[in-house]
């Protein structure tokens, strides 16, 4: 099963902030662009998704917080598997539709 990185803002992080250092912390990648998605409320869990699409430049190098990334062409996005993770078909889906 493959979803998208998550993290947590740090005290004093905007979420720019933060989805470039988890970008870089997981997958080991520098971002120089984040472009906003949307967000997406998750009530059971009392929690506010931000969703943002990032460039990147750089080699993946995983952390110890992910076993496994797979690559996907732009044009499989939209028909790619992401199983019972309805949430990361949401995100995708909202992503392609304004990209």
């Amino acid at each position: 099963m493959f979803s998208l990185i998550t993290g947590f803002l740090e005290e004093g992080e905007s979420p720019e902030s933060a989805i470039l250092r988890e970008t870089e912390e997981e997958l080991g990648l520098t971002g120089h662009e984040c472009k906003f998605i949307g967000h997406f409320a998750l009530a059971e869990f009392n929690q506010l998704i931000i969703a943002f699409a990032v460039e990147t430049y750089g080699n993946i190098k995983l952390n110890e917080e992910i076993a496994e990334v797979k690559l996907v062409a732009h044009d499989q996005l939209a028909t790619f598997d992401f199983g019972c993770l309805e949430l990361t078909n949401t995100v995708v889906s909202r992503w392609l539709k304004n990209a």
